[in-house]
């Protein structure tokens, strides 16, 4: 998600907190939700062979060989298992939470806050890498689906590392939620990673069993007119802000998007994930996993940005209030979030 980097630090210290709650309740509810896994659907490595002999890759007969024999066996297999259990069974979220898990570690160790920011995103548009690797081939809505996680979460990462380089209160307000050892980051990203997971789970069900109806084919459009609106929501706001950090004065923005909605970024983040719900649920049938999972996920989401939305509001109010460019735009725009509902 995206915060304003306007904001005090405790705002965000807020939000980034519920975003934990909601991280350590549900694999508790996962845990009764996925059943053990087949033993079958993996296929055994091929041996290796040396100067035509066939030998045991357990026992190799040269360092480098081993070494080298090690890096191929074990990437290789770890890429089958994910593309496996992606591809049919009950590990297909687990295996999602496992990618965005091997994005998010070294980032979290770097900066910890990344696990809700730069590292939201990228793991976001890996998870959609990995189910269009998957499942090649597949057209329709559920290529779409699986597409549109790529790109919002490439797009939401990038713009919030750009953004932290180039605004220096966000970088330093970043670099002071740096209070937990390292070890102990490790749970936290277990826990966001299998909620990004629950996220983009309707994907997965969607690249499963594609279907044509007219809910997966809207429900993929309104994906991506979220996913877009939010990318021109925040591209608006960083150009109007730009060289103003710091300022005590409303800069805006006032026109564009935030003349339907005082915080359409917001808006269009709720949308993607509605729309990508919806995109999928019509793939769902009667599989009580999948609408487990993936309403889980959307619920999540919904709170936080309803609760992201609400601070900011209090924020702004107390910090703006007077100025005459607020006042009237808050008046000419009065709805917080969703456009003809007033908040």
């Amino acid at each position: 998600m995206t915060v304003d980097y306007t904001s005090p630090n405790n705002n965000e210290i807020k939000l980034k907190k519920e975003k934990l709650a909601m991280t350590r309740l549900i694999p508790t509810l996962l845990f009764f939700l996925l059943p053990a896994a087949p033993a079958t659907g993996l296929q055994p490595l091929p041996p290796l062979r040396e100067n035509n002999v066939l030998r045991s890759s357990a026992v190799p007969t040269q360092p480098d060989i081993r070494s080298r024999t090690a890096l191929a066996v074990s990437g290789g297999a770890v890429t089958e298992i994910i593309s496996t259990c992606v591809r049919a069974g009950p590990w297909g979220v687990p295996a999602m939470a496992g990618v965005a898990a091997a994005v998010l570690a070294p980032l979290t160790i770097y900066r910890q806050a990344y696990s809700f920011s730069v590292g939201y995103g990228l793991s976001v548009a890996a998870m959609g890498g990995v189910l269009l690797a998957s499942f090649r081939g597949t057209s329709g809505a559920a290529l779409w689906l699986g597409a549109s996680l790529v790109f919002y979460g490439a797009r939401l990462g990038i713009f919030l590392l750009l953004r932290e380089m180039t605004v220096p209160s966000k970088a330093k307000s970043l670099k002071s939620m740096d209070k937990t050892p390292v070890l102990k980051r490790i749970p936290l990203v277990l826990g966001v990673s299998l909620f990004y997971a629950l996220l983009s789970s309707p994907a997965l069900y969607a690249l499963r069993h594609p279907s044509s109806s007219p809910l997966a084919k809207v429900g993929a459009a309104i994906a991506w007119i979220g996913a877009t609106a939010e990318a021109i929501a925040d591209l608006q706001k960083f150009l109007v802000k730009r060289g103003k950090d710091g300022d005590e004065s409303y800069a805006g923005p006032t026109g564009g998007l935030y003349a339907l909605s005082r915080h359409p970024n917001y808006l269009g983040e709720i949308v993607y994930w509605v729309g990508l719900f919806l995109g999928g649920a019509a793939s769902f049938g009667w599989n009580p996993t999948a609408w487990i999972c993936s309403s889980l996920g959307l619920y999540g989401i919904v709170s936080l940005m309803g609760n992201a939305t609400k601070r900011l509001e209090k924020i702004q109010s107390e910090k703006y209030s007077g100025q005459k460019k607020f006042d009237e735009w808050k008046a000419a725009v009065p709805y917080a979030l969703i456009p003809l509902v007033k908040g």
